[in-house]
């Protein structure tokens, strides 16, 4: 018999070795034919990214979408909206830590919000339909407070994730409570001192959650005495008004600034600007013009906790005098304020 030697076998890691050179070369091959559909030249890509890059923030344009189809009257009941809300508050604040009770969170979060700003220039054209639904908020800002307070606070507290399509009552009751005084103020509504004194007052609580920042409170007022007309106020009121303003001088100046209006396209919270530095060339959108709240007010109160500082109390002292000399029909006995004196 002959002998016949063994038939050879590949190893099973060399077929798999083999395998992959096969899939390997068929994808390079793949990848270096020409395509179909050639790319298009460098110069037309970076015109596509370039456009890209100027259209205005997804969320931005839907709640402008939202407000060109609201009445001024429909914006300010829907001022405390998720739409607006949400995203402003991670840009106004950016990477800076503040609580929501704090008086530099109020000046740098509610002048940005698109509804704030569509209601003062609305108002400035129509103050008739404007100031008197926005004055209609102050008087009932703490109905029903410490309820409120106490269901945000449970809620806060209780366990498990929350998911939320809208604020607490507390929240909302914060929101609008805060943009009207603001509004008020950009507005000239010098007529609503009163009801801002009495609220500055009843808030004046220990332990107490206010609805709005004091000393932003305080600083709508004081800039609605600062530009209140002359000429028709009594002598008493008049130097009333005098006296305030001497102690009060030492209060940093309301610059008057312009601001993107809500129909503009980008903001300058907009990432692109703050971050990437891209010139979005804002002096092209639409602006409008503000008497921006100075922060160095933010030293009247102690930090983290937002408890008014003596001096607040002083100057809203002698304020409250010229309040009452100015509107003596509508001046009702109040609490004591502490350091007052006639």
């Amino acid at each position: 018999m002959t002998s016949q030697s063994p038939r050879w076998r590949p190893s099973r890691r060399l077929c798999f070795v083999l395998a992959a050179l096969l899939v390997n070369g068929a994808l390079a091959l793949w990848f270096l034919l020409p395509s179909a559909e050639p790319a298009p030249p460098v110069k037309e890509q970076q015109e596509t990214m370039k456009q890209f890059n100027r259209e205005p923030i997804l969320l931005k344009k839907e709640v402008q979408d939202h407000l060109t189809h609201e009445s001024v009257e429909q914006s300010i009941e829907h001022l405390p909206n998720f739409d607006d809300t949400v995203p402003n508050t991670e840009a106004a604040m950016g990477n800076t830590i503040l609580g929501e009770h704090q008086y530099i969170f109020a000046v740098r979060y509610y002048p940005t919000l698109n509804r704030v700003r569509k209601i003062v220039e609305e108002g400035r054209d129509a103050p008739s339909r404007v100031t008197p639904i926005l004055k209609e908020k102050l008087p009932h800002a703490l109905d029903d407070y410490k309820r409120i307070v106490k269901d945000y606070w449970d809620r806060v507290h209780s366990a498990g994730p929350q998911v939320r399509s809208h604020w607490d009552e507390f929240e909302k009751r914060r929101i609008s409570t805060s943009c009207s005084v603001y509004l008020l103020a950009q507005l000239g509504a010098c007529d609503a001192l009163p009801l801002m004194a009495k609220l500055f007052i009843d808030e004046d609580k220990p332990d107490m959650n206010p609805v709005v920042n004091r000393v932003f409170l305080f600083c709508a007022m004081h800039h609605l005495v600062r530009t209140h007309p002359r000429d028709k106020l009594s002598p008493q009121a008049l130097k009333r008004l005098n006296e305030y303003l001497e102690v009060s001088k030492e209060i940093p100046a309301f610059e008057e600034v312009s601001v993107p209006s809500w129909r503009a396209k980008y903001d300058t919270s907009d990432y692109r600007i703050t971050i990437l530095g891209q010139d979005m060339e804002m002096d092209k959108q639409p602006h409008i013009r503000v008497h921006r709240f100075p922060e160095d007010m933010g030293f009247q109160e102690e930090p983290f906790i937002a408890v008014l500082k003596p001096q607040v109390r002083k100057w809203f002292a002698k304020m409250k005098l010229f309040i009452d000399a100015a509107y003596p029909t509508v001046a009702k006995p109040a609490p004591k304020v502490k350091g007052v004196s006639s």
